[in-house]
């Protein structure tokens, strides 16, 4: 009978805890609607953002209604997108940083690096500039820092990331490549434990070009972001 009453009050926590969790999410999903609509972002009637399994990382935007060929999902004005051009005035300090930090790589790197190293974090430096503006509009409670603090990943890549696990880890880069290689059984093991590898000595170089903070929440916010934007040009 002990055991019976542990496992309903058991049971009945783990309930409470999922339920709240639930609520979590669907308020958090709210507010970000409100976000977006307090800052001008569009969001068609028939689309919303939902934390939920369904998405790979947790999180994500779907249609609760048929779409038309043609209609404009998400139209976002040219005001709120993350780039550079937006963020340096908000953000004037941090930005001729990150620019004496460019200028300084551009300049050395191409003579201690190799060609293709260098080439390739050419390539990727934006990404440690977002991430360094990124980190600063959460600090300064920015408007932007409400939505950068909703962003969300769970995966085991990202969790390498939040881990500072180094790239010459191999045993840990062995463990999650195989956890990924269930999932991409027609993908190389080699492959993908090599890709772990370019990612996090990326990210380790990154660190080291523009001395951005060794710390959790950064690796956070890099995994997160690089996962979520593109280059366009």
């Amino acid at each position: 009978k002990k055991a019976t009453k542990f496992n309903c009050k058991r049971d009945g926590r783990m309930r409470f805890i999922a339920l709240t969790s639930i609520l979590l999410a669907i308020s958090q999903d709210v507010r970000f609607h409100g976000w977006c609509e307090k800052y001008g972002i569009k969001v068609h009637n028939c689309v919303r953002l939902e934390t939920t399994p369904k998405s790979v990382a947790g999180r994500g935007v779907f249609a609760n209604a048929p779409l038309s060929e043609g209609d404009v999902a998400v139209a976002i004005p040219e005001h709120c997108v993350f780039i550079e051009k937006n963020l340096s005035p908000m953000f004037p300090k941090l930005s001729a940083k990150l620019k004496r930090r460019r200028k300084r790589f551009l300049w050395f790197g191409r003579i201690l690096r190799s060609k293709d190293d260098y080439d390739e974090l050419v390539d990727n430096l934006w990404q440690a500039e977002l991430t360094a503006f990124a980190s600063a509009s959460k600090d300064a409670d920015h408007p932007w820092g409400e939505w950068i603090g909703q962003w969300k990943r769970d995966d085991a890549t990202h969790s390498m990331f939040k881990r500072n696990i180094s790239w010459k880890n191999d045993p840990e880069i062995q463990n999650t490549a195989t956890e990924l290689h269930r999932f991409l059984p027609r993908v190389s093991f080699n492959y993908v434990e090599a890709a772990l590898k370019m990612r996090l000595k990326r990210y380790h170089d990154l660190k080291t070009i523009y001395k951005l903070d060794d710390s959790s929440s950064t690796a956070d916010i890099y995994s997160t972001l690089c996962s979520r934007s593109v280059q366009l040009g």
